[in-house]
């Protein structure tokens, strides 16, 4: 039918040239712009569902065996009601079926409550203060300065070892360079809580109520591996039995759920609450083996001073049996790396410690050995000296090393 004899009222307007053009060129456009936005968009759906994954995984690994078996019932149902030509296929196909069904749960089964790889290895790791340096909790009997006051400015009121930052006993024991071993006078000693590296191969604690600090600190283990996007970790650590058996047998997940120092940090800044649960659960049930010994000083005078060395005298050295090297886990203060050789071993302390007037302040000392040798002991004693050149000394005591 010719256009131009129709009613007026269904005639359309005819475009003029330069608009044909126009509509031309933009569907060249968007043909060549097709491409692009399908791939858009189809990445767009990729990356939507990819947000899911994680609670679909979660919602599996949660309901492993209910899911598994009704895919199982399901597909015998189906095989069930299927014909096949040979009759025998049907039967082999249950087989498979049964057995595929009967492997996965076994090996489920086995994987997260019977596999074992190696034992848990101790972090390397490093707390720092929950409190102010002069915010203390003592533990045990202090040792006061045995060193008169004289002209010195300051000093020792209490030096003592912090067993809320470290894993060893204060103990008297025989003199170990004496050579008299049934000398009854004993010495003062410090050495290694060997119950904590027991308790820590076993999975265990230390401690009557040791086994509270494990289902204290499991909740937080648990928030840690969901924030780190590892939800697969939490099937095997549901209960405190069961990150008890990770630590003493699967060496290879411990690694993967225990704390980073930077995540300490932060929780010790953010969360102090929490951060003394984890603190607790390193020294009951991992163990803490460098020993830390806090200095509480007085400064007897109106005047301001500063603490600004520390010597180390070491009368004799030795080596003990029994002794075994342990890594680190210090509580953050000063460090010092003892040699094992007799003399003085100095260290400046940097920061310096300012003491105003009649004040008290206080400081920990961790030390560690620059020798790894399995029992090293130790005769010695401590001097804090301040700018001046004033001193003040501990009593003489043993100090046993990796034991």
């Amino acid at each position: 039918m010719n256009r131009n004899k129709w009613p007026v009222i269904l005639q359309f307007p005819r475009k003029k040239g330069r608009e044909a053009h126009a509509e031309k060129d933009a569907n060249a456009i968007q043909k060549k712009l097709f491409f692009f936005m399908a791939a858009t968009e189809f990445i767009t759906i990729i990356l939507s569902f990819a947000e899911g994954i994680d609670k679909i995984r979660q919602a599996i690994n949660a309901n492993y065996y209910l899911l598994l078996s009704i895919i199982w019932i399901f597909s015998l149902v189906f095989l069930y009601n299927s014909t096949f030509k040979v009759k025998k296929t049907k039967w082999w196909l249950f087989i498979i079926v049964c057995f595929v069904y009967i492997a996965s749960i076994t090996y489920k089964y086995w994987e997260v409550n019977i596999r074992k790889t190696t034992p848990s290895e101790h972090p390397l790791i490093r707390l720092g203060f929950l409190f102010p340096l002069f915010i203390l909790i003592t533990t045990g009997d202090p040792t006061f300065s045995t060193s008169p006051p004289g002209n010195s400015p300051f000093k020792i009121e209490e030096f003592y070892l912090n067993q809320e930052l470290c894993s060893y006993n204060e103990i008297y024991d025989i003199n170990f360079f004496s050579g008299n071993t049934k000398e009854k006078k004993g010495i003062k000693t410090f050495s290694l809580d060997t119950d904590v590296k027991i308790a820590f191969s076993r999975g265990e604690c230390i401690g009557n109520d040791g086994g509270r600090a494990l289902e204290k600190v499991l909740p937080l283990l648990q928030e840690k591996v969901k924030k780190q996007g590892k939800p697969d970790l939490l099937e095997y650590i549901k209960t405190a039995k069961d990150l008890s058996r990770v630590i003493a047998e699967r060496g290879d997940l411990f690694k993967q759920i225990m704390f980073s120092e930077v995540e300490l940090a932060e929780m010790k800044k953010e969360r102090p609450a929490a951060y003394r649960i984890v603190q607790e659960w390193l020294v009951k049930c991992i163990g803490i083996y460098e020993p830390v010994f806090t200095f509480v000083l007085k400064n007897i005078t109106r005047n301001k001073i500063t603490i600004s060395k520390i010597e180390f005298e070491v009368f004799k050295v030795g080596f003990i049996e029994g002794g075994e090297t342990g890594p680190l886990y210090p509580i953050f203060t000063y460090n010092h790396f003892l040699e094992f050789k007799k003399g003085i071993q100095s260290q400046i302390l940097h920061p310096p410690i300012a003491i105003n007037g009649l004040d008290n302040t206080a400081f920990n000392i961790r030390i560690i050995p620059v020798s790894k040798e399995i029992g090293q002991a130790f005769s010695m004693r401590m001097k804090i000296i301040d700018s001046e050149g004033h001193q003040q000394n501990t009593e003489t005591f043993q100090l046993v090393l990796s034991k």
